[in-house]
């Protein structure tokens, strides 16, 4: 998660009360991910936050439990752990329960005081019109999100080792076989004692994708291509170069991973999408911090999420990957920050519409039901405005 968005307190969101963890969870997941698929009350799946998923994998529920309820996290993608999605998502373990909601830190132990006055106008003003309503299907949501039964085939498992040799971990890729168009997903196993697990074992210590040869090219002074995945290290490799990368690609670079580099040559190959953006300036930042030296570069195709291999694939050679200095990458990042955000006003405006054509819909025949719509129709017309 960028520091851009990384402590805020998302959406001003910080009271508690009946289903408000739900809530908490809903909008902090809208403003990083994007637009979450609400399928019934209580319930939706979202893009996950800690690893790179191009089809929503994240379930979330809610379900009456400790302090008035809480929310339920689980990855079918990556098996992430409550702790690290609640992580990325900039919240903590307490903002999944309702209530009592502990305290939050004070400003001598954060170093700031509060929430800024926008976040406090937006919390005032969500406080005084309660929790938002469930999410109303549109037709253009609906037809986007017809439920398939997804068949997952292993296509790949690529091994981590330390720099011993040992292996730690493993990346296995899957892809969905029944889609119309083959999706892909990543999913992490453990290595401790021989035994393979999905929960990441206490004191784990990361590695980088072809950890030793890595090693071996800093000692040597050889540059070092830093790239957004496995398969790109592969058709890196074939062109005799050393590469690598780290689990979960463009989202979670491992800041103690960054002394591995130090000192280091490193070319940094960006995807074209918000997760290469975001990535390339947060790279650059952590590697600038150890003294390497860092060139983020694109590859030539400018079709979106083009990659180092879609690179090779259209007979570009290495030398043409096109440099790019940060300040421009990080102009695209926050370009990317702002198309989420703009993501959210338009679904609360798609909710307006929505509840209105309800309210028309019942007309005369169920007045009190159409006077609900209308009412939720104003709430969600603030909330666009709130948003906005």
């Amino acid at each position: 998660m960028t520091s851009a968005l990384s402590g805020m307190p998302l959406g001003g969101r910080s009271v508690g009360g009946p289903r408000s963890s739900f809530e908490r969870v809903i909008e902090s997941l809208e403003a990083c991910t994007g637009p979450v698929s609400t399928k019934r009350p209580m319930e939706a799946m979202a893009r996950c936050p800690v690893h790179e998923d191009g089809t929503p994998s994240l379930s979330v529920r809610w379900t009456r439990g400790d302090r008035g309820g809480l929310v339920l996290l689980n990855c079918h993608g990556c098996g992430a752990r409550a702790v690290d999605l609640v992580e990325a998502l900039g919240l903590s373990m307490a903002d999944l329960f309702d209530d009592p909601l502990p305290p939050r830190e004070t400003a001598s132990a954060t170093g700031r005081a509060g929430r800024s006055p926008s976040q406090r106008r937006s919390g005032q003003r969500r406080g005084r019109l309660g929790r938002l309503p469930a999410l109303l299907a549109v037709p253009e949501q609906d037809a986007a999100a017809e439920s398939v039964a997804h068949v997952w085939v292993t296509a790949e498992v690529y091994p981590y080792v330390d720099a011993d040799g040992r292996l730690v971990q493993e990346v296995v890729r899957e892809e969905c076989t029944a889609c119309p168009q083959r999706h892909k997903t990543f999913k992490q196993r453990f290595v401790l004692g021989g035994e393979r697990t999905k929960r990441k074992p206490e004191g784990f210590t990361p590695v980088l994708y072809r950890h030793p040869q890595v090693l071996r090219a800093v000692a040597d002074r050889q540059p070092i291509f830093l790239l957004e995945g496995e398969k790109d290290v592969a058709t890196a490799e074939r062109l005799g170069l050393v590469a690598t990368t780290n689990t979960q690609g463009g989202r979670a670079f491992p800041a103690e991973l960054a002394g591995v580099l130090r000192g280091a040559d490193v070319r940094v190959v960006l995807d074209r999408d918000g997760a290469g953006w975001d990535r390339g300036v947060g790279l650059h930042e952590l590697l600038a911090g150890v003294e390497a030296t860092v060139r983020l570069l694109l590859p030539v195709p400018t079709a979106a999420k083009s990659d180092f291999t879609d690179h090779v694939e259209a007979q570009h050679g290495v030398d043409e990957l096109l440099s790019v200095h940060v300040e421009e990458v990080a102009a695209w990042a926050a370009l990317g920050h702002a198309q989420r955000k703009h993501a959210g006003v338009e679904q609360a405006l798609q909710q307006t519409q929505a509840q209105l054509a309800a309210a028309e819909q019942v007309g005369g025949r169920r007045k009190e039901a159409a006077q609900e719509h209308q009412r939720l129709a104003r709430r969600w017309a603030v909330e666009s405005e709130i948003r906005y």
